[in-house]
């Protein structure tokens, strides 16, 4: 255990080195290289990634496709996240998030909704997804701005 621990505490020095970096060709591959071969191993890979505005987002470092980038440069899909939080930045704003997968645009907004009395719906129907995003509802205290649904929308 003592070692999980120690690999966690090193990959979170690694994570803050590795976030103020400029982008490079190869940035996030360096940085999925060092962390998984010396850093990640199956007991530490579920972690919080840290949101620009100060939140937190329960991620495992396993899975690809972006929570790994948030992870390292806390940064995912910005013009897309910028445009959502210029949206909801308006007096009792709301914010419906439809497959909020583990919760990253709510979590995102969830500080102009908190400051605007704003709400947002978090619906998931997966659950492992599910599970992070109720995690990172916990986290963040977020109860009264996040209201998360185990449901799908639609069967396609």
């Amino acid at each position: 255990m003592r070692s999980a621990t120690l690999r966690a505490k090193a990959r979170d020095w690694w994570v803050d080195f590795c976030h103020p970096l400029p982008p490079f060709r190869g940035r996030l591959a360096a940085a999925r290289i060092i962390s998984e071969t010396f850093l990640t191993r199956p007991e530490n890979a579920v972690t919080w990634a840290k949101l620009p505005n100060g939140f937190k987002v329960k991620v495992d470092l396993r899975w690809r496709g972006g929570y790994d980038v948030l992870y390292y440069f806390r940064e995912y899909e910005r013009p897309l996240a910028d445009l959502i939080r210029r949206a909801v930045d308006v007096e009792a704003g709301s914010f419906i998030d439809v497959g909020a997968n583990i919760g990253v645009f709510c979590f995102w907004v969830a500080d102009i909704l908190r400051r605007r009395a704003g709400r947002a719906l978090a619906i998931e129907p997966i659950p492992a997804n599910y599970a992070f995003l109720t995690a990172g509802i916990t986290e963040n205290a977020l109860r009264e701005s996040v209201t998360p649904i185990a449901a799908a929308i639609a069967d396609r």
